[in-house]
């Protein structure tokens, strides 16, 4: 049996990655592929890779808008079905997050070691239910002294430690989200023969200058109200973690080189979605756009060098397990709604409010090799293209999104 390794890298638009990171790592043996995520965000896009189906099949959609919450949970009442899978053939399962959301909490389990990693500490799989049970508490000096009578002794040392780390944030780098931690964490670990390691880095997000705001920040650019300097900050932000980000997988690769058998081990190297940088206005990831939707994909694989489609990262978990064909002539990418905020709060006016409920409602994406076309399935609608698709190939397209949506 082959072992398996899945790098995402959280956050990570398809441009910035072939400007700043590529060309930075040793790529050799890895096929480049035009690649689509199913959605524009972390949890409907990761809940994709692991069961092999798009949002509006799996359920785990951004309605109702609400920050995810262990509803998610709930959507994965099972082990998802790739690590069910791996489970049942006798892999060894690591996990290394930097993302909470893709955790034993929210339903990722079945892992022999899972470890999930802050910008400053660690926290191993018997102490992620106590840190969730800690952050998310609004007691937290209550929960502190029942952690206490339990003798957590180490646990509560943590979250001291972490607190005062927080505290002093502006001591730090902004831009490290726990890559160097991961990169550590993967040369002490002991792979043992056929496992499938999983792995998060959170460098790529939020948020992207210090002092941000980031719930302001979505706000005032979906309502047109974008402070440019702030704007200017963003994107400089965002490009100086994508040079960190490729410290920290060039380093990675590295050490994961030097662990394991090459001829037995197919590498991935992705992104569950992309981020918007000022493009009409927008900010961050909330909504789908092909700049949320496009996404860098390698794999080191011998059956992947004649790839000639789309890749969407629905297509990994056929792929990886039953050898199924990985590209496609078309891709989607599905939107119900706005996500991660509610930039309603913060309409002054009629024209604002437009401008919001425009955005606010079901979008699908084609995108194939020859363009792509974002499209308003409540208005029935083209709202904007990608490359130059011809009349014939936008039709076809539109068309494919028609079929799609009535599955």
């Amino acid at each position: 049996m082959n072992n398996w390794i899945l790098i995402v890298l959280d956050t990570l638009r398809k441009d910035v990655f072939l400007e700043r990171v590529a060309p930075k790592l040793d790529l050799e043996g890895f096929t480049k592929c035009h690649a689509l995520s199913p959605s524009f965000w972390t949890t409907p896009s990761h809940a994709s890779i692991f069961s092999g189906l798009y949002p509006s099949q799996h359920g785990v959609t951004e309605k109702p808008k609400t920050s995810p919450n262990r509803d998610y949970e709930a959507k994965l009442t099972e082990q998802p079905p790739l690590l069910q899978s791996f489970s049942k053939d006798g892999y060894n399962m690591y996990g290394l997050s930097a993302n909470f959301f893709i955790s034993p909490f929210y339903g990722y389990v079945g892992w022999n070691n899972f470890v999930l990693y802050t910008p400053f500490l660690s926290y191993d799989q018997g102490e992620i239910e106590d840190y969730f049970r800690y952050m998310r508490s609004n007691r937290k000096r209550r929960v502190a002294v029942e952690l206490l009578k339990e003798r957590k002794y180490s646990f509560l040392y943590k979250e001291i430690k972490e607190a005062l780390m927080w505290r002093t944030w502006n001591l730090f780098d902004p831009v490290e989200m726990g890559g160097n931690l991961i990169h550590n964490g993967i040369k002490k670990l002991k792979l043992q023969e056929p496992f499938f390691l999983f792995v998060n880095l959170m460098e790529a997000h939020e948020p992207n200058y210090r002092g941000s705001n980031m719930t302001m920040d979505l706000l005032e650019a979906h309502i047109g109200r974008m402070d440019p300097i702030k704007l200017e900050k963003y994107r400089r932000g965002y490009l100086k973690k994508a040079d960190r980000l490729a410290q920290h997988l060039s380093a990675i690769l590295i050490a994961i080189n030097r662990r394991v058998n090459a001829d037995r081990t197919h590498i991935i190297i992705t992104s569950d979605h992309g981020q918007s940088l000022g493009e009409s206005g927008l900010i961050g990831h909330t909504t789908l756009n092909f700049q949320t939707s496009l996404i860098p994909f390698l794999i080191k694989h011998p059956d992947t060098k004649n790839l000639n489609g789309i890749v969407s990262l629905t297509r990994l978990l056929g792929f990886i397990l039953f050898g199924d064909k990985l590209d496609s002539k078309v891709a989607f990418s599905e939107q119900f709604g706005i996500a991660n905020c509610n930039p309603y709060d913060g309409v002054k006016s009629k024209q604002e409010y437009e401008m919001v409920a425009r955005r606010d409602r079901r979008f699908v994406e084609a995108v194939s090799l020859k363009g792509g076309i974002l499209f308003d399935v409540n208005e029935d609608t083209t709202v904007e293209m990608l490359g130059n698709p011809t009349e014939q190939e936008a039709s076809d397209l539109k068309e494919y999104i028609k079929n799609f949506v009535n599955l």
